[in-house]
């Protein structure tokens, strides 16, 4: 298992602790984010932007 998927996995169960859904979409986001691929700042502006509209 990957560092990746290590921290992937570690974050899902302190959601489901809470009794929170961790979506798919949200572990493509930190896929993204630890690979790479997308930086975290790029990522939390992007949450923000998506929540404020709501």
């Amino acid at each position: 298992m990957s560092r990746e998927d290590k921290i992937i996995k570690a974050v899902e169960s302190n959601f489901a602790l809470e009794g929170m859904r961790f979506s798919s979409r949200e572990k493509k986001v930190m896929q993204d984010c630890l690979s790479g691929k997308t930086s975290f700042d790029t990522a939390t502006k992007s949450a923000i932007a998506r929540y404020k509209r709501s």
